[in-house]
């Protein structure tokens, strides 16, 4: 009669029958390590290594064309920002590509994948690729800045914002409005503080029984008398047209741009006042009939 096999003696045949079963697996995979393994390990390493090292080259081309950008650019800070991002992805795209490439993934189905999703995309998002161009045109040649007051089509107010595919403006009733960067740079741009000075014209009519030189007189003196009208370019007086009831005038004077509102309504009411003190008639609209006798009423 055979002896009871312990329990110790149990495992231990159980697990040689384990090893015995799977040596082959644990050959092919030792086999597989020393042929391919070892290569792909080194490929990831080198590959780790690549991507530390092209991150620190990208930080410092995107740090160097900030500087280049901030000393050459001393506008509106739109444009090299957008210049700034579109490097840094670009260069990660091509350093991904490359890592890639250099574990061995076929990068040639990828790339002509992504060109056909391009057009794709392209093709779908036309608008927005519409305002992104406008947008890059309008960084360039910075017609406006934030803060400015600009007139964009029919629109007036003052620019609160701006990026590559909107401008936004705040009308002077404080209404916001977003427009498009295509409907921006596709239409005619004013902008009325780009320059430091601006011209105030004011256009009043005196009767003709009215002393023109008078009148010009008292005008200089208002302007003479005014501290925010500039002495240079000097201000302008002068008949522009003989009216049906009145001779209109033009009185021009300059101003720095941040005065001219209340400068403007200052004058206004300052040459209302002088007119009347010296007997300036500012005559109202006049029309007069002339009746022939001898006409039968019908």
């Amino acid at each position: 009669m055979s002896e009871p096999i312990s329990f110790s003696q149990q495992f231990i045949n159980a697990v040689n029958a384990h090893f015995a079963a799977n040596s082959g697996l644990v050959q092919r995979a030792v086999d597989w390590f020393f042929s391919d393994g070892l290569n792909l390990t080194i490929k990831l390493v080198t590959a780790t290594i690549i991507l530390i090292v092209g991150r620190y080259i990208i930080r410092y081309v995107v740090k160097a064309i900030h500087l280049a950008a901030f000393r050459a650019y001393t506008g509106d800070r739109l444009f090299p920002s957008f210049l700034e991002s579109a490097v840094k992805k670009a260069l990660w795209a091509v350093l991904l590509l490359f890592i890639l490439q250099h574990i061995g993934v076929n990068v040639g189905p990828l790339v002509a994948g992504l060109g056909v999703t391009g057009i794709v995309i392209g093709f779908a998002c036309q608008e927005s690729l519409s305002n992104l161009a406008a947008g890059v045109m309008i960084a360039i040649n910075q017609p406006f800045k934030v803060g400015d007051f600009v007139e964009l089509g029919v629109y007036q107010g003052a620019v609160e914002g701006l990026n590559m595919m909107a401008a936004t403006l705040d009308t002077v009733d404080n209404k916001r409005i977003v427009i498009p960067n295509k409907v921006v740079w596709g239409g005619a741009i004013t902008n009325f503080t780009a320059n430091k000075t601006r011209r105030i014209e004011l256009k009043i009519g005196i009767s003709y029984s009215s002393n023109i030189e008078k009148a010009e007189t008292i005008a200089r003196r208002v302007f003479e008398a005014d501290a925010s009208v500039l002495d240079e370019p000097a201000p302008i007086i002068g008949v522009v047209a003989m009216g049906s009831s009145s001779v209109d005038m033009v009185f021009r004077a300059w101003v720095r741009t941040d005065d001219y509102w209340p400068t403007y309504f200052r004058l206004m009411k300052d040459m209302k006042c002088a007119f009347d003190a010296n007997a300036i008639e500012i005559p109202f609209p006049k029309l007069d009939l002339y009746l022939k006798e001898g006409v039968k009423n019908v």
